[in-house]
C-alpha cells in the first residue's frame, strides 16, 4: 500500500542519515589517528598521513601465514650451507627427503616448539622485505624491477579485458639507486595525449619528474622567471613590514620614486646602507644576484630604516637644499650686440677723430688683428651718427 511504501522509504533516509553520520564520525577517527601521526613523525603533513591510511592498497589483500614445514627445512638447511666442507652446494632432492623423514618423527608440539623460533623470524624478514627500506641500492633496483614488471604485466592484462587507459612513471628519488625512469602507458592514445598536453615526449617527461624528485627542491623545477618574482614578492613585502614598524604608520605601500618627499619629510625616516648603486623598487630589479643580495641585506638588518632626530632632520632638509641649488643651471649670459665695423681707412679715420664719448658711444674699437683677419660690416645709417669733424689741410 501508500502507507507501507512511505514507510519504507523513511526507513531508507533513516538509515542514509544513520550511514553518513557513521562515516563522519569514522572519518573524524581517521582525522584524529593522522594527527597522531604528524606528532609522532613529523615528516609529512596531516594530509598525507590521512590518505596513507585510507587509501592505502596493496595487491596482495591477505598473505600466507608461515608453514613450520618450510620453517623446518630452514633450521635443518643451515648447518648444511654453512659447514666447511660443503660451503654452499646442496643437492635439494637428496636433503628434502632427510629432511622430511625427520619431520615426521617429530610430534606436533614438538614441531611447533622447534620451529617457533624460526616462525618469528620469517615473518620479520616479510615485513621487512615489504615495508622496509632498502639500504643496498643494488638489492633495491631488483625489488623495484620485479615489482614493476609485475605491474606492468597487470596493468596490460587489465587494459585488454576492460580497455582502461594507464599512465605509470616511477623514479629513483637519490643519485645513488642504479634505476633509470620506468615508463608504461598503454596505448598510443596516452603517449599522444602527453605529447599534446605537456608540449614534450613521454622520456622528456619522465626525466623532468626524475630530477625534480632527486632534487628535492622546489626552486629547481621553477623556471627563472618564477624565481624571480618569489624574490621580488618577498622582498618588497620585508621592506614595507619594516617601514611599518619604525613608523609605527599602517603605510600601504612602500615609496621609491618619492621617497624623500613622501616617507623622509613625513616620517623622518631615511634608509641606510643601501646595497645597490640605484634607489629603487625591489618589481625593477631584474638580476637575481641583485635581488638575493637586496633581500639578504635586509633579513640581516644591514640594511635598515632609521628615524632622524630634530637636529638630524634640521641638517638633512639643509644638505638637500644645497644639493637643489648645485642643481640648478646657471642664469643665461648677456648678449652682446654685434658692432657695426667701419669698412674703409677713411671711416677708420673720422671715427678715430671723435671726441671720447662718441667712441664710446659707437662702442669699443676692434684690434688689429679682428680687422685685418674678419670681413667688416658696412655701416648701413650713417646720418645717425655724429658729423665728422673736418680735418684742416696741411698743404700751404
Amino acid at each position: 500500500t501508500a502507507g507501507d511504501r512511505l514507510l519504507q522509504a523513511r526507513k531508507r533516509e533513516q538509515h542514509r542519515r544513520d550511514y553518513r553520520d557513521a562515516l563522519r564520525e569514522a572519518q573524524g577517527k581517521i582525522q584524529a589517528l593522522a594527527q597522531g601521526l604528524k606528532e609522532r613523525f613529523g615528516k609529512y603533513s596531516v594530509d598525507h598521513y590521512y590518505n596513507e591510511l585510507v587509501h592505502r592498497a596493496h595487491k596482495s589483500r591477505s598473505t600466507r601465514g608461515v608453514s613450520r614445514w618450510n620453517a623446518f627445512q630452514k633450521l635443518e638447511l643451515r648447518p648444511d650451507l654453512s659447514s666447511e666442507e660443503n660451503p654452499g652446494v646442496v643437492n635439494l632432492t637428496a636433503v628434502t627427503k632427510e629432511i622430511s623423514a625427520r619431520w615426521q618423527s617429530l610430534s606436533k608440539e614438538d614441531r611447533i616448539r622447534v620451529t617457533a623460533g624460526c616462525v618469528e623470524e620469517i615473518k620479520e624478514e616479510r615485513e621487512a622485505k615489504s615495508l622496509g627500506t632498502h639500504n643496498v641500492p643494488l638489492r633495491a633496483f631488483y625489488d623495484a624491477r620485479g615489482t614493476l614488471q609485475s605491474v606492468e604485466k597487470e596493468l596490460s592484462q587489465l587494459h585488454a579485458r576492460t580497455g582502461f587507459e594507464f599512465f605509470l612513471i616511477a623514479s629513483r628519488s637519490k643519485t645513488t639507486d642504479f634505476m633509470k625512469p620506468f615508463i608504461y602507458y598503454s596505448s598510443d592514445v596516452v603517449k599522444g595525449f602527453i605529447a599534446d598536453s605537456f608540449g614534450r615526449s613521454i622520456d622528456d617527461f619522465a626525466v623532468q619528474m626524475e630530477a625534480y624528485v632527486i632534487t628535492g627542491l622546489k626552486g629547481v623545477a621553477m623556471n627563472s622567471k618564477n624565481r624571480i618574482l618569489e624574490i621580488k614578492k618577498k622582498t618588497t613585502s620585508l621592506i614595507l613590514e619594516q617601514l611599518r614598524t619604525v613608523t609605527g604608520a599602517r603605510i600601504t605601500r612602500m615609496e621609491y620614486d618619492r621617497f624623500d618627499d613622501l616617507i623622509t619629510e613625513k616620517y623622518d625616516v631615511v634608509v641606510k646602507n643601501w646595497p645597490l648603486k640605484k634607489f629603487c623598487n625591489p618589481s625593477g630589479v631584474t638580476s637575481s644576484i641583485e635581488l638575493n643580495t637586496l633581500y639578504n641585506s635586509w633579513k640581516s638588518g644591514a640594511t635598515r630604516f632609521q628615524r632622524l632626530t630634530g637636529e638630524e632632520m634640521k641638517e638633512w632638509k639643509s644638505n638637500r637644499f644645497a644639493s637643489a641649488m648645485e642643481l640648478m643651471p646657471p642664469p643665461p649670459a648677456e648678449l652682446v650686440p654685434a658692432l657695426a665695423l667701419p669698412q674703409s681707412s677713411t671711416e677708420m679715420m673720422l671715427i678715430s677723430e671723435l671726441p671720447c664719448q662718441d667712441r664710446l658711444a659707437l662702442g669699443p674699437t676692434p684690434p688689429s688683428h679682428t680687422l685685418a683677419s674678419a670681413p667688416l660690416a658696412p655701416i648701413t645709417n650713417l646720418a645717425s651718427a655724429p658729423a665728422p669733424i673736418a680735418v684742416p689741410s696741411l698743404s700751404p
